[in-house]
């Protein structure tokens, strides 16, 4: 039997740090919904570092619409073989605009680069939850972005939450709360906050209605508060996945070093 040195042993231990913090990311950045995609979408990250960010979609929501009159549409010639004309709605032709400015970006610094994943609602959340958990790779820490409000929406979040606390995984959310002309789903989004602070502290909410209300009383028009709320929240998420990379960063240098 090999009888190990001490200086043997710790270099076996350093050996496995690394190798445990080389097949992991720092953090992933999850949302749900078209609100959390939004949001992430605005993210202008601030490091290169071994951050993954993901959005869950739900496939009817990006149901094609067929336009109320033509001229709401768009001519779409394909070819130059086989030439026909189709007609596109605004819906359908916004998100391809969505995917192609993804294809574009050069820079990654200037943008996040968002990977979606389509879900189906009708699915059992828990099974759809641990689907969409197995399918996360490997990270050292989890942040979660949505909108409550949508009963699927926020019980698929506690879901992930749930998951990420069984396997010891460093995690934070972040939940928008509806203003109150979104009425009942204002309602919703209380109940869903309630049951997520049951769970963990590691939370924080952005009341919509409170930070509308304070825009507006410093002069922004109306219709650029939503975009407004977005780029704050946005920022917030960066900033704390930064965070919780160097705090990664770290451990591995001190595990490793």
């Amino acid at each position: 039997m090999e009888i190990m040195g001490e200086s043997q042993i710790y270099g076996k231990i350093r050996g496995l740090a690394r190798k445990y913090f080389q097949e992991r990311n720092d953090n992933i950045v999850l949302s749900f919904g078209l609100t959390g995609y939004s949001i992430l979408k605005d993210i202008k990250p601030l490091q290169v570092r071994k951050t993954v960010y993901k959005s869950i979609q739900f496939k009817n929501e990006r149901a094609f619409i067929k336009p109320a009159h033509k001229e709401e549409g768009e001519i779409v010639i394909e070819g130059p073989e086989d030439m026909h004309v189709s007609i596109m709605s605004k819906e359908e032709l916004e998100y391809r605009k969505k995917i192609e400015d993804y294809e574009s970006w050069s820079n990654p610094l200037e943008s996040a680069s968002v990977s979606i994943d389509y879900v189906e609602t009708a699915d059992n959340v828990s099974i759809v939850a641990r689907q969409i958990f197995e399918s996360l790779e490997k990270t050292n820490s989890l942040l979660l972005v949505s909108e409550f409000g949508n009963e699927f929406v926020q019980a698929l979040h506690i879901e992930i939450l749930r998951l990420a606390e069984s396997k010891n995984i460093a995690h934070y959310s972040y939940v928008i709360k509806p203003s109150k002309v979104s009425g009942a789903r204002r309602k919703i989004s209380e109940q869903g906050l309630q049951e997520i602070k049951k769970l963990t502290n590691h939370v924080s909410t952005f009341d919509v209605q409170t930070v509308s209300e304070k825009l507006r009383a410093d002069g922004f028009p109306r219709i650029s508060i939503p975009e407004k709320i977005n780029e704050r929240i946005a920022r917030k998420v960066e900033v704390l996945s930064a965070k919780m990379s160097n705090a990664s960063e770290l451990l591995k240098y001190q595990l490793s070093a």
